[in-house]
């Protein structure tokens, strides 16, 4: 699976989140939520965010299939290029190359513009002319087609030239389109009104759409919070924090899983402060 718009990480996220345990399934929920409230840009995001998520995704490839822990991480090198961009060749789809503000011709992608390196004009034969993407016509090459040239219906007055331009001949004149005497039909009723948030009647749809998830059903507004109360979450990550100090180096396998926690918790807690849930 390729990785190269945030539709492409969208779908990704939500296929690999079945296959977690419920703590870093909270995340990944809260993650999607981040993204829906980023829109459609690859540019002007917050590097921390971006880091603190391509640190979480390190610890869950251990906990899915392999070929998903392939994808984890074309979804990595996906963030790490938001805000600079990747390599032009690492998007091998027009759509994607698009979006990235590249060009796309010769069935790639590219940072810069097509650029000729010869005149259209200084080709003297058809052959040599069209190869290099020129156009011939009257005699000699050109670097743009040759402009239609069309007739309106209006002009011919009489009803055989009229037909024989493919026009439509009635009350004496020439028309570019058949007559019609019928009342053109009523239009379709309008579609029906999006759904509201009070409509979403579980957590992953209601963070999906946008909305905020509190006290067992779905809201427009975030949670009202008295002023002052703690972030829960950073409140355990200081404690965490503290103990990862005491830790010593003759023990580094405990370092660096108390530093992936320590990350983990620091990704909660911002979005936990992101979504208005602490203070």
């Amino acid at each position: 699976m390729y990785v190269e718009t945030w539709a492409n990480f969208t779908q990704l996220i939500r296929t690999v989140l079945p296959m977690l345990a419920p703590a870093p399934q909270k995340v990944m929920k809260l993650m999607l939520a981040w993204v829906g409230d980023l829109g459609n840009i690859h540019h002007g995001i917050d590097q921390d965010n971006i880091d603190q998520i391509v640190a979480f995704l390190d610890t869950i490839v251990g906990d899915i299939p392999a070929e998903w822990a392939t994808n984890i991480k074309h979804a990595q090198y996906f963030l790490r290029s938001l805000n600079n961009g990747p390599n032009a060749e690492w998007v091998e789809h027009e759509p994607a190359c698009i979006w990235w503000d590249y060009y796309w011709y010769d069935n790639s992608c590219h940072v810069n513009d097509r650029v000729k390196k010869f005149d259209c004009t200084d080709f003297m034969f058809m052959a040599e002319c069209e190869i290099n993407g020129c156009y011939w016509y009257d005699g000699s090459c050109h670097s743009e087609p040759k402009p239609e040239v069309t007739v309106k219906c209006e002009q011919w007055d009489h009803e055989s030239l009229c037909l024989l331009a493919g026009c439509y001949w009635y009350d004496n004149s020439c028309h570019a389109s058949p007559f019609e005497d019928v009342e053109p039909p009523p239009p379709p009723p309008p579609p029906p009104p999006p759904p509201t948030c009070t409509d979403h009647i579980n957590e992953i749809a209601c963070l999906t759409a946008g909305c905020y998830w509190w006290g067992g059903s779905c809201h427009s507004e975030p949670e009202i919070i008295p002023p002052g109360t703690p972030n829960p979450v950073r409140e355990f990550a200081k404690q965490v924090n503290a103990y990862c100090t005491t830790i010593p180096l003759t023990r580094p396998l405990e370092i660096v899983n108390c530093g992936i926690l320590s990350a983990i918790l620091k990704i909660t807690a911002d979005v936990f402060d992101f979504m208005g849930k602490g203070k």
